[in-house]
């Protein structure tokens, strides 16, 4: 389905598009053409909620969509919309020009009825101004109120239809637009509507302003107050010891692995001692050195005051071991062996290696004592000074949440920063001097244009659910077939085909094209060399009738003598139309071929054309194969030589099986479709069943096909 196609689909359709559309625009212009003029006035608000803080340039909040639609659901509430229209009331009951001019029974009688009459209407209406007083439906004088504003048109809900609130787009302006057939009345409304507003937020939001300062300030000084308490405790629990305590450690601990170092020195010594003993009582004698004996005294004597000093006097310790030396140094010089040394100085250097061994043990016992004490008072303020540093983190959180505090209620005390005192109404809406521009002709035009092109899209939507064929080319690419001729659809009770094929009479020129259809199908029969075809198909109405008879007269124009047989037991329409005899049951060919024509030629019924001849077939619920004898007509006919063709008609295949059971006493197929019908599986289950059987098929017909397709 191509563009073409829809194209010459609309163009055949056009007075459906255009009837439509023409009553569109009437109907328009009819409820169009009284229509008043409409004045529109322009008030603006500014907000304050882009303005930068100076005291905070983190302060721009470009994306408040939040904080911007609650203004504009406040300015169409009801709070509002109520004060607007108790204004409106109190103008056009006082002023000598309302903007009201209308008048109604219902609107006196509301005045007279209400308590007080007009005055006390008046009054009423100015105290709930003044207390900015919403209506409650459930009071009867609320309800004559809302009744009254209803009939001059100033309810909430009738402003709401004049009037368009709005935000500019990436702005701090909200823009309050009144469309009305009077220009005072729209200027008017979206002053009042601003005013009301800002009056609103005066009386209500001052006091939540103060309310706010007092929070702020509540708040500034509870932070203050966890800081102090914080920073407080932070000095009960600081430890000045513990640098000094760290420090004496590590000298404790240097003296303990001195000390360990001297008592594996000695434990080595004495081991060696031993042995030159056992060596001296082996030899038997040892030889006698003053010198060395005033040495062994002389620490003696230091190792006794060592001892008495508590083991803590290190330069005492040190001249000990310098002796020590020495009187190693004495005793290598006296010749290297242990035999010069006497026994009594080696039980003497035994006895004070032992003692210098139990001094460094008891040494070692004590400055491990201090260790552990010293260990023990680290870890006890390690673990305090953890404590400290999370209560440091602490402080520093709340010093950060007090300053936080603080700022925000200095920002409030040197800036109004609450919404609504920073609303102010930038532009006031003025009565403007010229009506909107006319919207008849936008009306007008809306209404004919949508209705063309719904109208139009209905029938594209009902073509493309049409599962018809309609075009040639749709049929040429879903069969395996030639396509021999594509017929227009005709009127045929109109045009009878006698007539249409009478070489005496002059076709209408709507027909010229049928007729040239029915030559190319003519010329197809010509040159197949076929005699006996059977014009098939699936459905009933696919003009197969039609299109045998015209075949039939135009190959009565090429002066082709033609038989046709009506083998359509469900519905003779052959039969009925030349009157021709029900021989095709039970005819039956005896003796030669020659008796056998003369009894054809004699159950033929005449036409109106001297070369084309009719037999018929009754009716009745039956097939071919039913009631044909085993030599019957068509036997018959493969032999006459007095016909060039022989066109038969059968019922369709979706009335029996008649058609396949015909096949055997044909030459070939001509498969006829309709263009107002689908293409069904049941027609290419045919298709499959003629080629499987490899049954000649000379191509396909498409008949009544619309005008416009006929070159689709």
């Amino acid at each position: 389905m191509n563009i073409s196609y829809l194209l010459k689909y609309l163009w055949k359709r056009k007075w459906l598009v255009i009837i439509p559309t023409l009553a569109a625009i009437l109907l328009a212009w009819l409820f169009s053409r009284h229509q008043a003029a409409d004045y529109t006035s322009v008030a603006e608000l500014s907000t304050g909620y882009m303005d930068i803080n100076p005291l905070d340039y983190n302060s721009r909040a470009p994306n408040n969509t939040v904080l911007f639609n609650n203004v504009i659901q406040t300015l169409q509430s009801n709070q509002v919309l109520d004060q607007v229209s108790y204004a409106l009331l109190l103008h056009d009951l006082q002023d000598n020009t309302p903007f009201f001019t209308g008048s109604s029974s219902n609107t006196s009688d509301i005045i007279t009825h209400y308590p007080g009459g007009k005055n006390g209407l008046l009054t009423s209406l100015s105290n709930k101004i003044d207390s900015f007083y919403v209506l409650d439906l459930a009071r009867k004088e609320d309800r004559m109120i809302r009744e009254l504003a209803d009939n001059y048109g100033y309810s909430p809900d009738a402003l709401l239809k004049k009037v368009e609130i709005n935000r500019i787009e990436s702005s701090d302006f909200i823009i309050i637009t009144t469309t009305t057939a009077n220009p005072l009345l729209s200027a008017f409304i979206s002053n009042g509507i601003c005013h009301r507003f800002l009056t609103l937020y005066q009386n209500k939001i001052g006091h939540a302003s103060t309310t706010s300062l007092d929070t702020l300030r509540s708040l500034m000084e509870t932070k203050k107050q966890i800081l102090d308490n914080k920073l407080k405790l932070l000095q009960d629990g600081d430890d000045p010891a513990l640098s000094g305590s760290v420090g004496m450690l590590g000298t404790l601990q240097g003296q303990l692995t001195q000390q360990k170092g001297n008592l594996i020195a000695a434990q080595v010594a004495l081991e060696n001692v031993n042995q030159q003993i056992s060596t001296a009582g082996k030899q038997g004698g040892l030889a006698n050195n003053e010198e060395v004996i005033t040495l062994r005294t002389n620490i003696d004597n230091l190792y006794a005051k060592y001892v008495n000093g508590g083991s803590t006097d290190v330069n005492l310790l040190d001249q000990i071991d310098r002796l020590r030396n020495t009187l190693q140094q004495k005793l290598s010089s006296m010749g290297g062996s242990t035999g010069s040394i006497p026994l009594g100085d080696l039980l003497k250097q035994k006895m004070d290696l032992g003692v210098k061994i139990n001094v460094a043990t008891q040494t070692m016992k004590d400055l491990q004592n201090k260790i552990n004490a010293m260990q023990g008072a680290v870890q006890s303020s390690t673990a305090r000074q953890g404590l400290l540093q999370g209560i440091q983190s602490e402080i520093e959180v709340a010093r950060q949440q007090y300053e936080d505090a603080n700022k925000l209620y200095n920002e409030a005390l040197n800036r109004n920063i609450f919404p609504g005192n920073d609303f102010k109404q930038v532009l006031q809406a003025s009565p403007p001097l010229h009506p909107n521009p006319s919207t008849k002709i936008k009306i007008i035009g809306f209404a004919g244009a949508g209705v063309f092109f719904f109208v139009i899209f209905l029938l594209l939507f009902f073509e493309f659910i049409d599962p018809a064929i309609k075009t040639p080319s749709f049929l040429k690419a879903n069969i395996p077939f030639p396509l021999l001729a594509n017929l227009k659809y005709i009127d045929t009770q109109n045009s009878p085909m006698e007539e249409m094929f009478n070489a005496s009479t002059a076709v209408p020129k709507s027909l010229e094209g049928f007729r040239e259809q029915i030559k190319q199908l003519r010329y197809e029969v010509e040159h197949s060399g076929k005699k006996m075809f059977l014009v098939a198909g699936y459905h009933t109405g696919s003009g197969r009738t039609t299109m045998i008879e015209s075949l039939a007269g135009s190959l009565n124009l090429s002066n082709r003598k033609v038989l046709l047989v009506d083998a359509n037991f469900h519905n003779n329409t052959l039969t009925r139309k030349y009157n021709a005899n029900a021989l095709v049951e039970t005819f039956e060919p005896k003796g030669e071929q020659a008796s056998v024509n003369k009894a054809i030629a004699a159950i033929t019924a005449p036409t109106k054309h001297e070369n084309i001849r009719v037999i018929g077939c009754g009716s009745g619920d039956y097939t071919p194969g039913e009631v044909l004898p085993e030599k019957n007509l068509f036997t018959g006919l493969r032999h006459d030589e007095d016909y060039n063709y022989v066109l038969i008609d059968c019922a369709s295949l979706s009335q029996g099986p008649d058609c396949k059971e015909l096949l055997t006493h044909v030459d070939a197929v001509i498969l006829a479709f309709a263009a107002d019908q689908p293409l069904t599986e049941e027609d290419k289950e045919l298709i499959t069943f003629l080629r499987k059987n490899n049954v000649e098929v000379l191509g396909a017909v498409l008949n009544k096909v619309p005008i416009y397709n006929m070159d689709l």
